[in-house]
């Protein structure tokens, strides 16, 4: 890393995050404690979308990205 002083616990947070939860994914629960050592994530669930969202549900997935691209612009 060029500057190591960016990664600081103060640093950490300072970027939205969003975590789009595929409902039919098989790995849901390690999802969710992932998130939940992530304080501060937004969670946006896809329903119908298993493990490859852009192949399940590929126009819901370019809606939400839209939205949250345009919500933190």
């Amino acid at each position: 890393m060029k500057d190591d002083r960016l990664l600081t616990s103060a640093n950490y947070g300072s970027v939205k995050r969003v975590c789009l939860m595929a409902m039919e994914d098989d790995l849901k629960e390690v999802h969710r404690y992932m998130i939940t050592l992530s304080p501060g994530v937004e969670v946006e669930e896809i329903a119908g979308a298993d493990h490859a969202v852009m192949c399940s549900r590929p126009r819901e997935l370019s809606d939400l990205l839209a939205k949250i691209g345009s919500k933190y612009d």
